[in-house]
């Protein structure tokens, strides 16, 4: 059990509520209840997350279980959701510029 994890007593039996960002909740029975992480390329940011869902564009995650999608750096791109790399951040063409992090095209 992940020590940030939130537990309540619900019809005499322990359930799990919540699980630290980064992670999703599994309750398949009331005997059977995780905090599962995220992969790569997906991410859970509230903590009331059942479903990981994946990266938008311009962001990408490379991690297991880490918090949050990250920006592509300047001068690069991702125009795919669920990026799970920075190599996946394309560099502009010669010449060409962004403005700020996390561009999609």
């Amino acid at each position: 059990r992940l020590s940030d994890s939130v537990w309540k007593v619900n019809e005499g039996a322990w359930k799990l509520i919540s699980c630290p960002r980064g992670y999703r909740v599994y309750n398949l029975t009331h005997d059977v209840q995780d905090c599962l992480p995220c992969p790569e390329g997906q991410h859970c940011d509230s903590d009331t997350c059942y479903e990981c869902t994946r990266c938008p564009a311009g962001r990408y995650k490379d991690t297991t279980a880490s918090t949050m999608c990250l920006d592509c750096p300047k001068n690069s791109f991702n125009p795919e959701i669920g990026a799970s790399s920075l190599a996946q951040c394309i560099a502009c063409p010669f010449g060409a510029t962004t403005r700020d992090e996390g561009v999609v095209s």
